[in-house]
């Protein structure tokens, strides 16, 4: 059963996280590079400021928020596509990005 205190706590967390301008984009597969250098270039061009997950990891722990809208860009699985199409896109960009392989 889930009590008051625990409810006030999520709430106020969730609170915290609407109020930052912060994206956390998880990846999967990424199909086409062209496509992936358009989402970048959307950030980009958006205002958005690439995080590393040590800096991320800086904000969750109360560290100032970034000057301008942050994004965190992860990759799950490790997959041989993340390598052929995001791996150049971010290299050319200058982006940090965290990939998490699954293990067997």
């Amino acid at each position: 059963m889930i009590t008051d205190r625990i409810l006030r706590a999520l709430r106020d967390l969730a609170a915290s996280f609407a109020a930052a301008e912060m994206l956390v984009l998880c990846y999967h597969q990424i199909r086409s590079r062209a496509r992936f250098a358009d989402q970048m270039d959307a950030l980009s061009e958006r205002g958005y400021s690439v995080l590393s997950l040590p800096q991320f990891t800086e904000w969750l722990n109360g560290a100032p928020p970034p000057s301008r809208p942050a994004a965190l860009l992860t990759f799950d699985g490790c997959y041989a596509d993340q390598l052929e199409n995001a791996v150049p896109v971010l290299d050319s960009l200058k982006l940090p990005a965290t990939f998490f392989p699954a293990s067997a």
